[in-house]
């Protein structure tokens, strides 16, 4: 049986990370944990029945860093996508500090945006992979220089075969 993903996970880096549903609805109970946005970068966050004002501010693709009063906090967030291929046992956020992007379920190669020697931001399209009828959209975890490409569009792949490298 599969866990319950919630639409959004953040670890602060004390112990498991914590469900956030990002648009509370008035069904959810008081203890749940929601994030409401209030204007811009303002947001209230409630947890355990309590809600704190904070500010928060995107480092990068998966990492925030929160203000409330004079103290900050940086957070990774896991969207639902990729706590289920984290349940597949595939790490994106260990990925980010990887030489390599390994598939992380068996698929078929629809496309390559990138080739040996480009220069690649955190956030831009690596590939497309279709797995289980679905096109899953691989991107950059960091900025980074593409040493090869080991795949091509029509190609299948297995869990965990090497398809993009970059320079270190």
């Amino acid at each position: 049986m599969e866990k319950d993903r919630t639409p959004y996970t953040a670890d602060v880096g004390r112990g498991e990370p914590l469900p956030v549903s990002p648009s509370p609805s008035s069904d959810e109970p008081a203890e749940s944990t929601t994030l409401l946005r209030i204007s811009g970068s303002s947001f209230i966050f409630r947890h355990e029945g309590r809600c704190y004002p904070m500010t928060i501010t995107q480092q990068d693709a998966r990492k925030l860093r929160i203000w409330s009063g004079h103290h900050a906090v940086d957070v990774v967030v896991r969207d639902e996508k990729d706590q289920l291929l984290e349940s597949w046992g595939y790490d994106a956020t260990a990925a980010a500090a990887a030489r390599e992007l390994v598939a992380p379920m068996p698929g078929l190669v629809l496309s390559v945006a990138v080739s040996a020697g480009q220069r690649v931001a955190a956030g831009d399209p690596l590939l497309v992979l279709e797995a289980m009828k679905m096109e899953n959209e691989l991107r950059a975890e960091a900025d980074c220089t593409v040493e090869a490409v080991h795949v091509t569009p029509g190609e299948a792949v297995g869990k965990k075969q090497v398809l993009v490298e970059f320079a270190s």
